[in-house]
């Protein structure tokens, strides 16, 4: 399966110098580690070829009406190192999706993070039947030091050809951001990571 990369890994030091100097500023409690509008792939992460990148950002959109198919589409960040003194992560990104399905049908979306390749924990998930145009605004509900990564995921299918049925997704994601909050928020330096990404099925 054809993935979108980045080339190599990225440290702080090659970061854009905006970035840098939010980073840098003195006193500083709020860290933004990423911020990025999402019209082309991050550095280190990957994209299935479900997402496609445009002028307004990167989309998933699948209808599956045919038996026994199924559309995913895995989106995994790199990884970040959590400082010591961070009390609360926030991963923020707009979102406009609508998941519909019928019959025996089935549509889906979810987002899950992990800490220092330990298991997937969801942040987000819904299905059947949902359209919404908010934001999304993910807390990590524990903030343990070590290396974290997220998995972003929308998938689409039918099941057998016994009964008609049909899932649908359109997901558009754009403008997102990760930020560390704390007191005393001191970053050494950063790893990004790549992840096996599901082939399709």
């Amino acid at each position: 399966m054809k993935v979108t990369r980045s080339p190599g890994p990225r440290h702080w030091s090659r970061l854009p110098p905006i970035l840098l100097l939010l980073l840098s500023a003195p006193g500083s409690a709020d860290w933004i580690v990423w911020d990025y509008d999402l019209r082309s792939c991050p550095p280190g992460w990957e994209f299935d070829p479900q997402w496609e990148f445009s002028s307004e950002g990167v989309r998933m959109n699948e209808y599956v009406s045919t038996p026994y198919m199924t559309e995913w589409g895995d989106i995994f960040t790199g990884g970040v190192e959590i400082p010591s003194g961070c009390d609360s992560i926030v991963l923020h990104t707009g979102s406009y999706l609508t998941v519909h399905s019928s019959g025996n049908g089935f549509a889906g979306a979810r987002v899950h993070y992990r800490v220092n390749q330990g298991d997937w924990v969801e942040l987000f998930g819904e299905g059947i039947w949902y359209e919404s145009a908010e934001p999304l605004h993910l807390r990590v509900p524990t903030v343990p030091c070590g290396l974290l990564e997220f998995h972003i995921e929308g998938y689409a299918g039918k099941g057998n050809d016994m009964y008609p049925g049909w899932g649908s997704i359109d997901w558009l994601l754009h403008d997102l951001t990760l930020v560390f909050y704390g007191e005393s928020v001191g970053l050494e330096g950063s790893t990004w990571g790549g992840a096996k990404v599901r082939s399709a099925g």
